[in-house]
């Protein structure tokens, strides 16, 4: 059975020492900038540089998460940050934008590049390009199957991470811009506001918590893990406290011990103190092929606890209950009743009697804060019980061996951790007279608790008497200490930074022009009727009717967000897969000329910018780009359209897991929309029934063709979603008047084009 990689978060420096002393193996970690936690206490300088160094103290390994979207006035300080986590000794950097690839690739030798599940890297096809490309590893999405991840292991030579517990995102991994699009809040960059826990209508339906997603737990199934060989099992939870991190990363550190040594782990117990940690109700995640009705928990999103008894009596606002599980005075509970009561122990009675704990099995007597009704459930929330757990927890000791010797009449210590082997040496020692110093000479060099070791032996090796000051043994054995650390720390002391060149190119511009994206026949119809040149289609039969019967007209085939890759002759890609001489979607967030450079390297045709991007971050990435260049490639903006928010495996419309993926056709029977404060947010299916969740407001840039086109952008995404045929055409007209005229008429709603995201 292979022994992965426990790999932990880390939120501050004390979860990580926390984290340390719970038994991961790795750690990963953001600073203040440029992580996927923005709102995490994250680490300054200071503390990354002592983490990083008493980690490789420890043989543990550290991955920095520079894994947001960055924009070009941005570049010049995550490059100065990345300079400094590499010279700090980082093992790993995770990312998701291909200008941070670009870079790392180019000005760090040797630091692996580990692919941040934001870059939903599905297939085979999207690991080997990776691979080839100087990936080590690739964070897996959490939306695929083992069955997907097995085909991965199997053809591709490239570490795989999966996530094995906490917070999942109801949207395909990297695929969500609800946040970024209402509240200014990109995901993408780290902010994520969380409108997936709101609370929303399907249609008319009731309110619920429709697409706010359990926390996942996979305890039970870490064996599958183990014996497939996946090289690292990830805890999520940068946002959680010290104590969350302690107790689940020891959880796990227990089942994996467990496992290796053929023991079967306790789990009933460990799910329990995992409710009690953080619980929106648990789901084994797509990773196991959960239903799609025990995915989602519609009743809260936030932490419930573990339940443990119902009121059993009630005085004026004290109830009574027979508890399940041992309390403890400052325990959290939650009572549910007709009021939701959160409730922090500072009274407890057992039998009449003040009490600071009571034992399981136990009728308790507490304080509360509204009259509850007999029967209201009772839940524990959090418990005094980890908070002594995580305080008396111990940091474990590295062994070493040591021997002392004479040598050149010096005092030697040489200490040897299994690995490294260093020798220090003393000053000139004197003639003994005292046969028994050599043992105050062995108990001085033993005195080592404060350091990260113990010894599993210290050899004596001395014959004659000697004679050295007690000043100067003590520092022989720091500096011998001070010099294995040293050693240990420094695993990288040759790393060197190159400089980045971008290279030289010439590229054939069109003129200005429209492309254009339907879903329907009618919108096909409509746009070949205005003359349009460049249309694209996300269905294989359309493309293949309209391309024989208009071959004068370039249709494109749309290679979806979560699509295995088709090979098309004419194709707009949203996959790593298929880079290269093709269009690449405006869902790959290009954001600075780094990343365009990167995709230059694979003779993209159409470049697509992200559609997080304003007018001055795209002015100013074609600016520096011209600078260094003198050239622009093809630049596709979109222009028109409601921007895809979230692609989800998760249907909300139809939960009823056994026909799930059986062509149940619900979502066809008529428009479906997701509702909240009167905004409809449409929910299309694709041909594998996943959903998305389109913006209730349409993006409608016509009004300013002409300064983009000043800018560098010369083709202008239409995208077409429920337009019937009368409207696409309109639109249509009214984009190809802009082209030729600069419009004035009034604005409607132009994304972030001039509301720069956060």
């Amino acid at each position: 059975m292979f022994k992965s990689e426990l790999l932990a978060p880390v939120s501050d420096y004390a979860s990580f020492y926390q984290g340390l002393k719970a038994g991961a193996d790795a750690f990963y970690f953001g600073g203040k900038a440029f992580g996927a936690r923005a709102y995490a206490e994250n680490l300054n300088t200071i503390e990354i540089k002592e983490m990083i160094d008493i980690a490789h103290i420890y043989n543990k390994k550290t991955y920095a998460t520079v894994n947001t979207i960055v924009f070009e006035k941005e570049i010049e300080e995550v490059i100065e940050f990345l300079d400094f986590l590499y010279l700090a000794g980082v093992d790993g950097i995770i990312v998701q934008d291909l200008g941070i690839v670009n870079i790392i690739l180019k000005k760090y030798p040797g630091l692996e590049l580990h692919a941040s599940t934001q870059m939903n890297i599905r297939t085979i096809k999207e690991a080997r390009f990776l691979k080839e490309l100087g990936f080590k590893r690739i964070v897996l999405p959490r939306e695929l199957t083992i069955e997907e991840i097995i085909n991965i292991k199997n053809n591709v030579d490239i570490e795989l991470e999966v996530f094995i517990h906490g917070a999942l995102c109801v949207s395909f991994s990297g695929n969500c811009l609800f946040s970024s699009f209402h509240g200014g809040r990109s995901g993408n960059r780290g902010k994520c506001a969380q409108p997936c826990r709101h609370l929303y209508k399907i249609d008319d339906g009731n309110e619920s918590y429709a697409i706010s997603p359990r926390e996942l737990n996979t305890t039970e199934h870490i064996k599958k893990l183990l014996e497939l060989g996946i090289n690292s099992l990830k805890i999520e939870g940068r946002m959680k406290s010290e104590d969350y991190i302690y107790k689940t990363t020891s959880i796990y550190r227990s089942i994996i011990d467990d496992l290796l040594i053929g023991k079967i782990p306790d789990y009933k117990e460990m799910n329990k103190d995992l409710e009690i940690l953080f619980n929106r109700k648990f789901t084994k995640g797509f990773l196991f092929n959960e239903k799609n009705e025990d995915f989602i928990n519609t009743e809260t999103s936030n932490h419930i606890g573990l339940f443990i008894g119902n009121v059993l009596n009630v005085d004026k606002n004290y109830i009574s209950f027979k508890t399940s599980e041992d309390l403890y005075f400052n325990d959290g509970l939650r009572i549910l009743g007709d009021d939701l009561d959160a409730v922090v122990i500072n009274q407890l009675e057992v039998d009449n009697k003040m009490v600071h704990s009571a034992s399981k099995g136990s009728v308790v007597k507490i304080r509360a804060h509204y009259d509850h009704k007999i029967g209201s459930k009772i839940y524990l929330t959090s418990t005094k019980r980890f908070l002594n757990e995580t305080k008396n927890s111990l940091l474990p000791k590295i062994g070493i061996k040591g021997k002392l010797y004479l040598e050149n009449d010096c005092l030697n210590l040489l200490l040897d951790d299994g690995e490294n082997v260093i020798i220090e040496s003393s000053n000139k020692v004197a003639e003994g007279r005292n046969i028994n110093f050599l043992d105050r000479i062995k108990e001085q060099v033993l005195k080592i608790n404060d350091s990260h070791y113990f010894y599993e032996e210290l050899i004596l090796d001395i014959k004659q008497m000697i004679f050295l000051p007690i000043k100067e043994i003590n520092l022989l054995r720091r500096n011998a200490i001070n010099k294995i650390d040293e050693v240990r720390k420094n695993k990288y002391k040759e790393r060197e930074i190159k400089d980045f060149i971008f290279k030289k190119r010439e590229f054939i511009r069109h003129e200005p022009l429209l492309i254009v994206k339907c879903l329907t026949k009618e919108q096909i119809n409509a746009a070949i009727s205005l003359d349009i040149k460049n249309i694209i289609t996300e269905k294989v039969v359309l493309y293949n009717y309209y391309q024989e019967k208009y071959p004068e007209i370039n249709f494109y085939y749309y290679n979806s967000r979560v699509e295995e890759e088709k090979d098309f002759n004419n194709l707009v890609t949203n996959s790593f897969g298929n880079i290269g001489e093709q269009i690449s979607s405006w869902y790959l967030n290009v954001c600075n000329t780094y990343a365009v450079d990167l995709l230059n390297d694979f003779n993209v045709r159409e470049i697509g910018l992200s559609t997080e991007l304003s007018f001055d971050d795209i002015k100013d990435m074609t600016s520096l780009y011209n600078i260094e260049n003198k050239n622009l490639p093809n630049l596709l903006m979109y222009a028109y359209g409601r921007v895809e928010l979230m692609v989800m495996k998760y249907c909300p419309i139809n939960k009823d897991s056994n026909l799930l993926n059986n062509g149940c056709s619900l979502c066809l029977d008529k428009q479906h929309y997701l509702v909240k404060d009167e905004n409809n947010y449409p929910l299309i299916k694709d041909k594998f029934c996943h959903m998305r969740i389109l913006n209730h407001q349409v993006i409608d840039l016509s009004n300013h063709l002409i300064e983009l086109k000043e800018i560098g952008v010369n083709s202008f995404l239409l995208d077409f979603s429920i337009e019937d045929e009368e409207e696409v055409k309109n639109v249509i007209e009214k984009f190809n008047l802009s082209l030729k005229d600069n419009l004035t008429g009034k604005d409607n709603y132009l994304g972030h084009l001039y509301n720069k995201v956060l």
